[in-house]
């Protein structure tokens, strides 16, 4: 009786949350707290409308991820929950919509199919854990261990208050407002060149470029115009999110609570130290977070490598399934950065199966794997005429625009990575101490070489190392001109610039102060 008073109770609490869920997605509660007010309380209020909206996107996501679990019994905590939920979601509100761009739904009917996902997966709960109780997934232990770890709270707070700034458009933003405008208020979505000229088709390499579908059902719910949503509203939240998923990563590289948090607080101080007219990292971390390739590099990337080294440790189907299935939402939001996640990844497969930590079957699934997600681009890349226009070459990217913002191009053959975008941010050359401060500019670097000497010299000693050691070797190869030019064949010469993203800096800030101090 006792047993079945419990999961009566917790079965209501299942309960509880549809209802909420359908309520929400009824009643038109972002139109309807719309305020004719101030400035400042009109802003304030379309924060909170934007966190609730996106708390909703998140929990389709989050619950497919409780629902098919770790293989343990422990509680999920919010560090957790928030980064793969996220990234799950991005992959469910993509795959709904390439399905209505091919078949001509209109938004409302991708707007409630996902709805209806997230409804789909509460049930699955229901009948497959009955004794979760979805209020209680260690909440508060999740709050205590954020406040009480210094590094990891100076971490959020410093990075929140930099977004807060005063950068609203960059470049590609007007392209990214046109696409979620459009299919906000689409009664037949299709493959139309959304940009430039409504009535022919649109170049094929933007047919997978889902990304902004889900901005778009971000708009729809809360009620704020995409326009605002781009100009700096969503990088209020999900600046915040990518120190939260670089914090659980490096958790599951095997950093302890506390040094986790100090990588992360690590990695937004070069940040900041790292917004130039070069834009370097820290430039499109702080004011771009919300465009595609930069949600991919800081949101998706991070969780695609977890379960990859957790299918590496752990080979079950589960682990395999998320990372197949944040791989999808990798492929529908960026081709660079799915491409170089990829190359990382097969590096983190490589370096364990030369250690003997996995066999020929783990990485035959994984390579199965890379190869349907590359699989769409390398078609469009082959028989689409505007992707063959793309500079490949060093001769076709010299004439392209700012090509010396991405590329270092020493002839006409050989380019690397433009090495301003390593270094931190520089000061005028009038300055009485400009050649003194160049030595300074180079910390990143030399810091990234003792990294990689360290990684290599310990790479038996786990996947940090693993990590840390395929990261910087990418990077490497990308800034070596007489390599780079190999990588830029693949991710073409424009492109090149996004590797240095991929520079673990705030892991090889932890592994100096581990080793050193």
């Amino acid at each position: 009786m006792g047993k079945y008073l419990s999961t009566h109770r917790i079965n209501k609490s299942h309960i509880f949350v549809g209802l909420i869920w359908i309520l929400l997605w009824i009643l038109p509660w972002g139109k309807s707290l719309a305020l004719d007010s101030g400035p400042y309380l009109k802003f304030f209020v379309d924060v909170l409308k934007l966190g609730i909206a996106l708390g909703m996107f998140i929990l389709p996501g989050a619950l497919l991820y409780i629902l098919l679990g770790r293989g343990d019994d422990s509680p999920f905590g919010l560090c957790e929950v928030l980064p793969v939920g996220f990234a799950l979601s991005v992959a469910i509100a993509s795959l709904i919509g390439i399905l209505g761009r091919a078949l001509g739904f209109s938004f409302l009917v991708v707007r409630i199919i996902f709805a209806l996902s997230g409804l789909g997966v509460l049930a699955l709960l229901m009948l497959h854990k009955p004794n979760l109780d979805l209020r209680r997934l260690g909440l508060v232990d999740s709050i205590r261990g954020l406040v009480t770890n210094i590094p990891l709270l100076l971490a959020l707070l410093l990075a929140t208050s930099v977004a807060f700034n005063g950068y609203q458009f960059f470049i590609d933003d007007t392209s990214y407002g046109a696409y979620l405008m459009n299919w906000r208020h689409s009664a037949h979505l299709g493959f139309f060149n959304i940009v430039h000229q409504m009535n022919v088709a649109e170049q094929s390499r933007f047919w997978l470029a889902l990304y902004p579908m889900g901005q778009a059902l971000l708009a729809d719910l809360s009620g704020i115009p995409g326009v605002l949503l781009l100009s700096n509203y969503l990088e209020l939240f999900l600046v915040p999110l990518a120190v939260v998923t670089a914090y659980w990563f490096a958790r599951v590289l095997g950093l302890s609570r506390r040094m986790a948090g100090v990588s992360v607080l690590v990695q937004i101080l070069f940040y900041v130290l790292m917004i130039d007219e070069s834009w370097p990292v820290g430039f499109w971390f702080f004011q771009n977070m919300a465009e595609d390739k930069v949600s991919a590099t800081f949101l998706l990337a991070p969780v695609l490598f977890s379960f990859i080294l957790k299918f590496l440790q752990s080979p079950n189907r589960n682990n395999l399934t998320l990372a197949f299935l944040i791989g999808i939402g990798l492929m529908l939001t960026h081709p660079v950065i799915l491409f170089l996640a990829c190359v990382v990844s097969a590096g983190l497969a490589g370096i364990a199966w030369l250690l003997g930590k996995t066999d020929w079957w783990k990485l035959l699934q994984l390579a199965v794997i890379f190869i349907l997600l590359l699989l769409p681009y390398v078609a469009i890349r082959r028989f689409d005429r505007y992707s063959q226009a793309i500079p490949f070459d060093a001769e076709s990217v010299i004439t392209t625009f700012q090509a010396e913002r991405y590329v270092n191009v020493i002839n006409d053959r050989f380019y690397g990575l433009n090495p301003e975008t390593l270094m931190l941010l520089n000061i005028p050359q009038e300055s009485g101490f400009y050649p003194a401060f160049q030595i300074f500019r180079l910390v990143p670097v030399v810091l990234l070489l003792f990294a990689l000497i360290l990684a290599l010299l310990k790479i038996k000693d786990g996947p940090l190392y693993w990590y840390v050691a395929a990261c910087i070797l990418l990077v490497a190869f990308a800034a070596i001109p007489y390599t780079g030019w190999a990588l830029g064949y693949f991710i073409s010469a424009r492109m090149m610039s996004r590797v240095a993203w991929f520079s673990p800096l705030g892991l090889e800030g932890a592994l100096a102060i581990k080793h050193i101090l």
